[in-house]
């Protein structure tokens, strides 16, 4: 039975239950009346960017649970039972958000790229309510700001390459107003200003807010420019959730924002040294992994380096994918297969690449994750404004194998990076011992992150603008963002594909992103029937079992058909897209 697709519940739900029923409609862009008790998130299209979010609303309407309960609980009716009344706001103690932090591994990385520091930004326009002035938007802002303490940032750098840290303080918040002429477009202007926007984050200007008023009449738009020091996709849609309700009605915001990253930043130097157990693990899997890179080998544009890929500017090609599609690899895929829809998504990928390359099946790539991943310390971070990242290597692998068999291989090939990735980035960066040692393994040249899905109304009717790429190097070879977007007949998935020009031509990057389409494509053709689906030995990490054994249990037990509703024997759903494979930057 799969509790999604028809009421169960002949019963009245209880007062918890109900409040999580619409905060699933609403996280996920669904009809109220397609939610009842016995709905699974992950059925319904739920990813891990979406589960904190369900855990931020739930905090914010007095519920507190943390995102890995939405993977183990997976419906309103058994989260109810784990949910726990929001206590009363605690004081801070003396941690807190303010003074000194020192960089977090992503900013290590980031700052090893030498990349502009002004322009090193992000963006996102909201619509103003009607009726709503400067004076209630520039409360709003500041509210955000005082909220936040990764928005009142000041980086030092105490040299130029090397000895950086960070330092909270005031808020020193710009909020500007631009009256939009009568002929002109608010939407237009935005983006022309966020394409020229500079922001000074050694003067602790992090985050600046610009107004377009266009009178009354015709609806204005507020323009978020934030430094990415301080903010990532997730931290995006708790702004936008934020300034909605600031803006509509001017009230306040739950007392408690959860830990301040300042909090959580300080923490990680302890985790790196108990993360020095991972070692092993990474050195054995990386270190004879040059050839994999996608501008390793002897065919054609491969044979060329991509190291000084960072010297070069980026240009992009962008594919949509059809709503049926798109279903395929956010729904049907990684439902059947018990796995993220990254694992989809980077099967087809690694599949395509050895296409192109014309040597070899394996592909070394950074990954990206949205780095709010359980530390040793208790520190509930689903509503809190920073740039948590986390980028790590992999190398995967499928063989020759295609359609179902390569996709259970590279599902289990992600679920055995050990902690979500995170490890890498606090041993590269924050242990003197074993940095030395991952930064000497092979360097991938391509960087793939899945952004989520955008469903519903995730940032409050806000919409990224484009920060000017042509001014911003990149980092690999290739960049490749896929997210999905809302759409009135389902979700689009859109995948972009940045390249480093001088390294890759738009043909070539063309041709990959349509060898990625048709391989996706393949997938999806290979287990339209179902014949081929099932688990994989991850799913059942209590126990030992080959995956001959498991196809044997399956042939015996009709796990989706469970008459009780646990066809999910594992409880784990998309852990691996907890776990880092999916994110938004």
């Amino acid at each position: 039975r799969d509790p999604a697709a028809s009421p169960a519940v002949h019963r009245t739900a209880s007062p918890a239950e109900q409040t999580l029923c619409a905060l699933y409609a609403e996280v996920l862009g669904a009809r109220p009346a397609d939610v009842d008790a016995d709905a699974d998130f992950f059925r319904l299209g739920g990813d891990s960017i979406m589960a904190i979010q369900l855990a931020a609303r739930a905090a914010a309407a007095g519920l507190l649970l943390a995102p890995r309960d939405v993977f183990t609980a997976r419906t309103p009716a058994r989260l109810a039972v784990t949910a726990r009344p929001a206590a009363p706001e605690q004081p801070a103690g003396p941690d807190l958000a303010e003074g000194r932090l020192p960089l977090t591994p992503i900013m290590h990385w980031w700052r090893e790229q030498g990349a502009p520091l002004r322009t090193f930004i992000q963006s996102m326009v909201f619509p103003v309510p009607h009726g709503v002035g400067r004076d209630r938007i520039g409360a709003a802002v500041s509210a955000l700001a005082e909220r936040h303490a990764a928005l009142r940032m000041r980086l030092v750098r105490h040299d130029e390459r090397t000895d950086w840290e960070l330092e909270a303080g005031p808020a020193t918040v710009r909020t500007e107003r631009v009256a939009v002429p009568a002929g002109d477009d608010p939407a237009g202007l935005a983006q022309d200003t966020a394409r020229s926007a500079e922001l000074d984050p050694e003067q602790g200007e992090m985050l600046r807010a610009v107004w377009f008023d266009a009178g009354p009449g015709r609806p204005g738009l507020l323009l978020l420019l934030v430094h990415h020091l301080a903010v990532d996709g997730v931290s995006w849609r708790v702004l936008g959730q934020e300034l909605a309700r600031l803006l509509e009605d001017g009230g306040g915001l739950p007392a408690d924002p959860g830990a301040s990253f300042a909090r959580w930043a300080r923490l990680l130097p302890a985790e790196a040294d108990r993360a020095t157990g991972e070692l092993d693990w990474w050195t054995g899997r990386l270190a004879t992994a040059d050839e994999a890179r996608l501008t390793a080998g002897p065919d054609g544009w491969t044979n060329r380096s991509a190291a000084s890929a960072t010297a070069h500017r980026r240009a992009a090609v962008t594919v949509e994918l059809d709503a049926a599609l798109t279903r395929s690899a956010l729904v049907t895929l990684p439902g059947a297969f018990h796995c993220g829809t990254d694992a989809v998504l980077l099967t087809a990928l690694v599949r395509a690449a050895a296409r192109r390359r014309g040597t070899g099946t394996a592909l070394l790539l950074h990954l990206e994750g949205h780095g709010r991943e359980a530390l040793s310390a208790p520190v509930d971070i689903s509503r809190t404004v920073g740039w948590f990242v986390t980028q790590y290597p992999v190398l995967l692998d499928p063989g020759p194998d295609t359609g179902a068999a390569a996709l259970k291989q590279v599902k289990e090939q992600l679920r055995a990076v050990p902690s979500a990735g995170l490890g890498w980035g606090l041993l590269r960066y924050l242990h003197p011992e074993a940095g030395p040692t991952l930064a000497a393994l092979p360097a991938p040249d391509v960087r793939f992150a899945y952004l989520g899905r955008f469903a519903g109304d995730d940032a409050a009717g806000g919409r990224f603008l484009d920060s000017g790429p042509q001014a911003v190097p990149v980092a690999h070879a290739l960049e490749i963002d896929a997210l999905a977007r809302g759409e009135e007949d389902g979700p689009r998935l859109e995948a972009t594909f940045s390249y480093a020009r001088g390294v890759l031509t738009e043909d070539e990057v063309r041709e990959l992103a349509r060898l990625w389409t048709e391989e996706l494509t393949a997938l999806v053709a290979d287990t339209a029937d179902g014949s081929v689906a099932g688990h994989t030995p991850s799913d059942f990490p209590l126990v030992d079992l080959t995956v001959d054994q498991l196809m044997e249990y399956e042939d015996d037990l009709d796990f989706e058909e469970d008459a009780d509703g646990f066809g999910d024997l594992d409880g784990a759903g998309d852990l691996d897209g907890l776990d880092g494979g999916v994110n938004a930057r």
